[in-house]
Formats: C-alpha cells, sequence, structure tokens
C-alpha cells in the first residue's frame, strides 16, 4: 500500500491518479476494527486490528460486541459502543505521477487505502449535484487512464487532527500514451482488488473471538460500568475465564 508521506511540518502532497484493477473494478470498500487496552501487569498496549469479515458478509464478533454494547440503551453504553465500532475505507489501484518525498514510487502502480471524506469528494466529482451543475460543474472522469482527471492529494494537520481539505481534483489528462499501453501496464502491474473479498484474507471467526477476549480483558471502559461492560463481553464472546490476564508475548494472537 502506498501512504503519502509528510514533511517535518506534518504536510503532506504527491499527484496520483485513480485506477481500474486488472478485472475492471474501480474501488472495494472494506470495513475495520480497531480496538486498544492496557495491559498494567505487562506494561505494554494489545491491539485488535481486524479486517472486518462484515466486508464479505461474515459475521464479526467485533461487530456483535459493538451492538450489544448499544442495545443497552444508555448514553453511557452507547458512548462505549463507539470504542468498538467499524471503521470503513476504499481500497482502489493509484499510479502514483509526482510523489516529492519519495521519488522511487513515481511511475509506479500501487495500492491505496483513504475514507469516506476523500471518497464523497470524488463521487462528487464523478457525479456533481444538481446543484453543482447549475453553477457549472460537469462530471470528472477520475479512472480513465488517457481521458481521467489527476489528483493532488494534499495533507495537513490543524487542531490536533490531519484532514486533505486541501485536496483538489485536476484537469483531464492522459497518463499513458495510449490505450494499449495503459491496458497492458494495468493488467501487468496493478492489484486484483478481488484478493481482498477472498474469505482465506480474513481471520477464522474463532480465532478473532480469542483476540478479542485476550484485549477486552485488561480493558478499562471509558464510560460504562466495568462489571456491566464485563457482563456484557461474556454474554456476546463467551466467558473469558480460559483467558489468563499473565498472557505473555509468546501467547499473544497473531494481529
Amino acid at each position: 500500500f502506498w501512504t503519502l508521506s509528510r514533511d517535518e511540518n506534518d504536510n503532506g502532497a504527491a499527484l496520483i491518479r485513480l485506477l481500474p484493477d486488472p478485472d475492471g473494478t474501480p474501488f472495494i470498500k472494506v470495513y475495520s476494527h480497531a480496538v486498544q487496552s492496557w495491559d498494567a501487569v505487562n506494561k505494554k498496549k494489545r491491539w485488535y486490528l481486524n479486517t472486518s469479515p462484515e466486508t464479505i458478509g461474515a459475521p464479526c464478533p467485533a461487530s456483535e460486541l459493538w451492538s450489544a454494547l448499544y442495545k443497552q440503551g444508555s448514553n453511557e453504553a452507547k458512548e462505549e459502543a463507539k470504542q468498538f465500532s467499524r471503521k470503513m475505507n476504499y481500497y482502489v489501484n493509484i499510479l502514483v505521477v509526482k510523489d516529492p518525498l519519495n521519488k522511487e514510487n513515481e511511475g509506479k502502480i500501487m495500492l491505496w487505502k483513504f475514507g469516506t471524506k476523500l471518497f464523497d469528494k470524488f463521487m462528487a466529482a464523478l457525479n456533481p449535484s444538481e446543484q453543482d451543475r447549475a453553477m457549472g460543474e460537469t462530471p470528472k472522469e477520475l479512472f480513465n487512464p488517457l481521458t481521467g482527471c489527476n489528483i493532488k492529494l494534499k495533507i495537513k494537520k490543524a487542531s490536533g487532527f490531519f484532514n486533505y481539505d486541501d485536496t483538489t481534483i485536476e484537469p483531464a489528462v492522459a497518463v499513458y500514451a495510449d490505450a494499449d499501453t495503459a491496458k497492458n501496464e494495468i493488467i501487468t502491474k496493478g492489484h486484483k482488488l478481488s484478493e481482498f473479498m477472498e474469505p482465506a484474507s480474513y481471520k477464522t471467526y474463532e480465532e478473532s473471538v480469542k483476540q478479542l477476549k485476550w484485549v477486552t480483558e485488561v480493558y478499562t471502559p471509558k464510560n460504562l460500568d466495568p462489571m456491566m461492560f464485563k457482563q456484557i463481553v461474556e454474554q456476546t464472546l463467551g466467558s473469558t475465564a480460559a483467558e489468563s490476564s499473565t498472557t505473555t508475548a509468546a501467547t499473544e494472537p497473531v494481529i
């Protein structure tokens, strides 16, 4: 996966082109979970970092725990549920046109993961609203290697958070000499997105439950009574008694 590098001031910029994958798929939507707890005995963080099998329509224990907490109904439980909510990202192939901080990436087709705010920006460019059309906006092609538009991707830090607000869609320009060259490059050097939709790419349900138990057994609720939280976890995932609090690095679940 390609990532946008930042300078010493936490600013970064690059010019990229969205491309279809070798099968012609423009992008896929992928869910994931990131839950952190603190192991006071071993003085280290425990993480549940998993791509959610809900991406392919399979059950996900982290989402089940989120649902169990949310359904308690109280504001405290709903706030606690947020720690287990799923994140949504999109995977796409890109041609790295310019990458000032990593010039070795330029000219390569790489995978890129991005979030909903950028996705909404791209969709608005592909299909402007009636209001935008009335103001002169016209649909832009983003995935066509010959008649599409590059994206000037910019990241900055404001109020303690990173954002891509200054990202712009550039005028249409070809990034390959002709259709045959583009097709050959995409087929031979592109990455098939279908591989991320295969069941083999995901942990089994049992493996995910074990890892989530390992994280929640030392998890300190931020909004909910600890005993209530423990009861909800046990009702949802089963008893955590089998997961010893003395878990060592040698027996940590693989993340």
